[in-house]
């Protein structure tokens, strides 16, 4: 467990405390995959960390990640069970708060991890694996209050120098806007035309 307090106190300080757990799970349990799908809906950005080899194998178990975290994000429970392909495995919901009587609490992802060559998940295991998904709840939604409260300092700071429109790079830089930054980037080193839609008043012409 010290190791993965370490990897999420450590990693909040980089932005990168979800990979590092991810990856400190698959060693420190001798997991073969660990993945987290991130937001309250099933369509979120998942995020996987393996110790398998790459190739067809490694394809079907990220396929198995995904459908097994959507399932916990849309029954919001967890679910733990083994197939002949996969071995044993166990998925998690992730929420803001482990009080479960908490007005806030609010569901901030799921957590999958995978054991090949295991029949299943012992009860031990599982306990272990509920505090972590405690623990990794509560730091994803202290970052997503970070990530929303420089959100607003950006706006405020925009409304005190006279509405002079956000820079593209701020505009883009929370995580939350990870896929349409690179969306953009990929865009503009392009020679195609590009239209942009939006309400009057949006700030299309900037």
């Amino acid at each position: 467990m010290r190791a993965v307090v370490k990897a999420v106190a450590g990693g909040l300080a980089t932005g990168r405390f979800i990979e590092g757990t991810l990856d400190t799970l698959c060693t420190s349990m001798r997991a073969s995959s660990a993945s987290m799908m991130l937001g309250p809906k099933p369509a979120g950005r998942v995020i996987h960390s393996s110790r398998s080899p790459g190739g067809a194998s490694n394809v079907s178990q990220r396929r198995h990640a995904s459908e097994t975290l959507s399932q916990v994000i849309c029954t919001r429970k967890a679910v733990r069970g083994s197939d002949s392909q996969h071995g044993g495995y166990a998925g998690l919901p992730l929420w803001s708060t482990p009080d479960t009587g908490a007005s806030s609490r609010r569901l901030m992802g799921a957590l999958y991890v995978g054991f090949t060559g295991r029949e299943s998940v012992d009860v031990t295991a599982l306990d272990f694996l509920r505090t972590v998904a405690e623990l990794l709840g509560g730091a994803i939604s202290q970052q997503t209050s970070i990530d929303e409260s420089r959100e607003n300092l950006r706006v405020e700071k925009a409304r005190a120098s006279g509405d002079q429109p956000l820079p593209l790079d701020e505009i883009l830089a929370p995580d939350s806007m990870a896929k349409i930054r690179g969306e953009v980037h990929a865009a503009l080193r392009g020679k195609g035309a590009i239209m942009i839609l939006g309400e009057s008043g949006t700030g299309k012409t900037h």
